[in-house]
Parts: structure tokens; sequence; C-alpha cells
């Protein structure tokens, strides 16, 4: 599926993500609709809101709020420079991140509501209290799936909820494998292969690494990736993206761009994403699909 939407690049990635980036809401909003509706949603909201400040005495909590954030909103996976590449010279950046962001944290929100409400349901239901739960996979394939079993027609919110499941993973595919896809191209490592061949080759490797994953003890596996492979490699490289936008941006400051007094940190921001998309329109990827 994830190379049928991105064999021919943009044009038929544009088609399938009108697709795969709306359906989760749809699904969100229905479950939304019922879950609110369901004895014990107000309890489970309740916890769902209810900070408990001691556990930010833990850096593990730290570490994974991060590590989500960066996850949810693609940043240090490549995804979001390979795409932005196809974007016009003069696009506006600094409003696309500020939308994205938003949508982002606010989607995340909602969706937290939408599951602590059926939790809430689940408590009354079964005795399980909702602050019991794990996060993890375990919360969408145990918990929130033994509370959908309770509720009426248990098949149809089942297969709803999972169908979302399923496209919200193509949407993560999507960025991963054009984050691999687009370099490869542009660094003219692989420049007399077919886009539709060095496609079907990355997503045959990645359907390889990700087969043990599926089988008995694949759950050890995934575990592994998880918390070893993806949170603090991921961190490393946003810091050093990060650093290294900051060292261009003084750069750009030391040799007479942008000198003036009084600079606030909207116009630093705003000055940093510039020079970078000027510094990326010039060397970065997606040269050739311009």
């Amino acid at each position: 599926m994830t190379y049928a939407c991105l064999f021919k690049g943009p044009e038929s990635l544009g088609k399938a993500a009108y697709f795969t980036a709306t359906f989760p809401y749809l699904v969100l909003f229905c479950l939304f609709c019922r879950g609110v509706s369901l004895e014990g949603a107000g309890k489970g909201v309740q916890v769902f809101f209810t900070p408990d400040f001691s556990v930010l005495y833990d850096p593990n909590v730290w570490m994974d709020a991060a590590g989500q954030i960066f996850y949810s909103l693609g940043t240090g996976f490549g995804a979001l420079i390979c795409f932005a590449s196809y974007n016009p010279i003069k696009n506006n950046c600094l409003k696309d991140a500020l939308f994205i962001s938003t949508v982002n944290c606010s989607t995340s929100v909602f969706a937290g509501v939408v599951v602590y409400c059926i939790l809430g349901f689940r408590e009354v239901s079964t005795g399980i209290k909702v602050a019991d739960v794990e996060g993890g996979p375990g919360l969408a394939f145990i918990a929130y799936t033994t509370a959908v079993a309770e509720m009426p027609l248990p098949q149809l919110w089942a297969a709803a909820f999972f169908f979302m499941m399923v496209t919200l993973a193509l949407n993560s595919e999507f960025g991963t494998v054009e984050a691999c896809v687009t370099p490869l191209r542009d660094f003219k490592i692989f420049s007399n292969m077919r886009r539709e061949v060095l496609c079907l080759i990355v997503c045959c490797v990645m359907f390889l690494i990700g087969l043990p994953m599926c089988c008995r003890n694949g759950l050890y596996v995934f575990n592994l990736w998880d918390n070893y492979s993806v949170t603090i490699p991921l961190l490393c490289v946003a810091h050093g993206v990060l650093s290294n936008s900051v060292d261009i941006w003084a750069a750009e400051i030391q040799q007479g761009h942008r000198i003036h007094d009084g600079i606030s940190a909207a116009q630093i921001l705003a000055d940093l994403l510039e020079v970078c998309v000027s510094r990326l329109a010039d060397r970065g990827p997606g040269v050739e699909s311009h």
C-alpha cells in the first residue's frame, strides 16, 4: 500500500494523502460523539486533564515526551525537509510551521479526550481504573480494544478504530520512505535507477526489517527498536539540526544580514527559518523534482 501511494512521487502521494490525512479525523469525531455519551466518560476525561506533578522528577517521562513530540511532528526524521523541498522557493515556512504545530498538538489533545472517554467507560463496566492504564502498544491494542468490546456494536467501532490505525501508519510510512528515497536520488547515489524501482527496493527493505516484529516474540523486538533506536538517537539528530541551524543564522548575522538593534525572538525565528530555507533551496533535497 505504501509503494502504491509513493511510486509516482508527489503526484500519487498527494492523491492518497487526501484520504489518509482526513479519514482519521472523521473516525475520531465519530468515536468522540459516541464516547462522550457513555457512562463514566467524564471520569476518564477528569483523569486525562488532572496533572501529576510528581512524575516531573522522572527523567524517563521527559525523554518519552520529547521523543513523542518529535515523532508526532516528524522532526529529525528528514521527512519534513523532503516534503518541503517540493514547495515553491518563496513559500512561507514560518506560517506552515506554526500551522502544523498547532494542528498537531490540538489533534493530540482531542485524541486523548476520545481515548480517555472510552477508558472511563471501561472503568465503570469492568472496574479497571483509568489511572492504571500504561502507555505504549498495550494502550491501543489491549486496553482500548477491551473497552470497545464492551460498547454497543463493538464490531463497527473496532473496525473503524483499526482502519484509522492503518491510515495513521500509512501516513508515518509515507514520510519515512520519502526521507530515504529523495536523498538517494538527489545525491546521485542511484541516479540511473528509476524512482519506481528505488521506491520498491526501499519499501521491501523496510518490510523485511519490520517482519520480525510480527512474529510471536515480535513485541520484544518492537520494544528494542522503540526504546533504543528512536528516542535517544532522534534527540541527538534534532539537537544537531538545531545547532547547525543556529550556526547558519549566526553566520548570516556576522556577514551583515539582518543586523539591527532590539531584535525580538519572533524575528530571530523568522530570520532563522528564512536562512535555512534559502540554503536548502540552493543545495537541499528535491531539486530534481521542482
